[in-house]
């Protein structure tokens, strides 16, 4: 790698361990930098794909976001007959003749991890999943502590045992390794927690809150349901977790939620009230409701995709497509699985009509029932995120290089990349993910010249663009800033005016229309490992 390159590597590195740093801390500590609706952040390197695992068994394939009709990768392994699949990040959990198995694509492996509980159900978290019953539950989740730099995805059963013997009707991963349930028990409804390590409790409590529940604060926060009321509880030490707006720890709610989820960046709890068919999205940091989104019928199922954010409601009848952000659902065509329909980049939506596999909106031909493509209805689609390089087994030839990316040897990911082809400029910074450090070149410049000083805030123009960090204070976002000038984007830091008249700053890049900014987004995700999101300025209606 050359010497300039080399600099921009680093510079880029240096001002994204800074934003990771925020977001570890910025859930735990109100006050922080990186709160809010923005609230970014990233560490690795992360392919965004489809697993599709054929339900009567055989091999997996791997496909783009982009063109889901298009197979980049079979797998060699033959599967066993599928009954039940979910997606945990980077694996896949898999169930069949009645045990759980966990299924990895780099390298190919399946794992036996137990016997599932009679009459188990799922609970999918941030980064991983359960499958609870019984007194017991099997919980994947991803090891940030193993220092594997991918993050292995690992499994643990877990028993409810000791004054927190009972039914199991809910579990996830917690921070650090820990995991927390909700127990059923003779004495009452109990919050258990276990250590890193063991199938036995460390300690519990009697709660009043029931399901729904979900995870929040990255594994640090539990929220339960009591009534038109959420529970804040800390996993770390099972006491009710109190801030500036919720100071006994709880949240007042306009009626009973049916449902409850977070967004997958967790600046967002929506609340779903089916006797009011409608889904209320409240600010997780000072619980304000932000936006309200009206359904057609009661709720029945909610989830949030994890490769859009975006919201997928079914009403009974039928599935809708919207945004954390508010707005009209849009209807979608086909029927309600566990898997699909799975929302995509630009607005399109994967989901099953019958025996077709459809891809609507988005620049369908059919926007009402959206294009054919190539591929097996009746398997699994899982969101999956593929780690630092894409396997190219499929691949019939390589692609032509480009020069910059090829300098990199053994590390270049190329081949496959997703969204927008990778500039020189990106591939140097690529090149700096993770091995680089400044160290490597004393004579590089850590970050491009006559930039450092007061950041100028300039308010966005109506269009689309792609928030790579945002903070409280617009001198935190200088860096990041910086090396994302060095390497091309046109960046701008706009200020944002929250609930409650708080101003907060966001990096922004663009504007583009849609699909270019979800390329942008894709793009810093992949290459350089920072959790971006798209953010769209509308254009104001000029008054007559």
């Amino acid at each position: 790698m050359t010497a300039p390159r080399r600099a921009l590597a680093a510079a880029f590195v240096a001002a994204a361990a800074v934003a990771t740093q925020g977001c570890d801390s910025g859930p735990q500590v109100q006050g922080e930098v990186l709160e809010g609706e923005a609230l970014v952040g990233g560490e690795e390197l992360w392919r965004h794909g489809l697993l599709v695992v054929p339900r009567a068994g055989g091999r997996a394939e791997f496909r783009t976001l982009q063109d889901p009709g298009t197979v980049i990768w079979t797998g060699r392994l033959r599967l066993p007959p599928v009954t039940a699949a979910r997606s945990a990040g980077s694996a896949a959990v898999l169930v069949s003749g009645g045990r759980a198995y966990l299924y990895h694509g780099a390298p190919e492996s399946l794992d036996d991890i137990g016997a599932v509980p009679d009459d188990f159900s799922w609970v999918s978290f941030r980064g991983g999943a359960s499958l609870v019953g019984q007194s017991r539950a099997i919980v994947v989740y991803r090891d940030d502590g193993t220092g594997d730099s991918d993050g292995a995805v690992n499994a643990r059963q877990i028993r409810a045992t000791g004054d927190a013997a009972g039914e199991v009707i809910w579990a996830a991963a917690a921070e650090e390794g820990a995991a927390v349930a909700l127990v059923e028990t003779e004495g009452g409804r109990r919050l258990v927690r276990w250590g890193i390590s063991g199938s036995e409790p460390d300690t519990s409590i009697v709660v009043e809150g029931t399901l729904p529940a979900t995870l929040a604060g990255w594994g640090g926060e539990v929220l339960l349901t009591r009534g038109d009321r959420l529970d804040r509880w800390s996993i770390g030490n099972l006491q009710p977790l109190t801030s500036a707006s919720t100071p006994d720890g709880t949240v007042d709610l306009d009626g009973e939620p049916g449902w409850l989820a977070t967004s997958p960046s967790e600046h967002r709890v929506l609340v779903a009230r089916p006797a009011d068919r409608r889904i209320d999205i409240y600010d997780r940091y000072d619980w304000g409701r932000v936006a309200s989104i009206r359904t057609e019928g009661p709720v029945s199922a909610l989830r949030t995709s994890p490769v859009t954010g975006q919201l997928l409601v079914f009403d009974g009848e039928a599935a809708w497509l919207g945004t954390v952000e508010g707005g009209d659902p849009r209807r979608l065509p086909g029927e309600w699985r566990d898997d699909l329909p799975l929302a995509l980049l630009g607005g399109r939506a994967l989901t099953v009509d019958g025996e077709r596999l459809v891809l609507a909106g988005g620049g369908s031909h059919d926007p009402a029932a959206g294009d054919q493509i190539a591929g097996p209805p009746d398997a699994w689609w899982l969101p999956l995120r593929w780690g630092p390089r894409l396997p190219v087994a499929s691949a019939p030839e390589p692609e032509p290089v480009d020069e910059g990316v090829a300098e990199l040897g053994g590390r270049t990911i190329g081949l496959l990349t997703m969204g927008r082809p990778a500039s020189a400029a990106l591939a140097a910074v690529l090149g700096g993910l993770p091995g680089d450090s400044a160290e490597d070149d004393p004579d590089g410049d850590p970050a491009p010249p006559g930039r450092v000083g007061e950041p100028a805030v300039t308010a966005p123009g109506p269009g689309w663009y792609a928030v790579a960090r945002s903070s409280e204070t617009a001198t935190d976002l200088l860096g990041l800033r910086d090396s994302l000038l060095g390497v091309g984007y046109s960046v701008i830091i706009a200020p944002r005016r929250g609930p409650g008249g708080r101003v907060t700053y966001m990096l922004l890049t663009g504007p583009y229309d849609q699909v270019d900014a979800e390329m942008a987004a894709l793009e810093l995700q992949i290459q350089a490992g920072i959790d971006a999101w798209v953010y769209e300025v509308p254009r104001r209606r000029e008054s007559r």
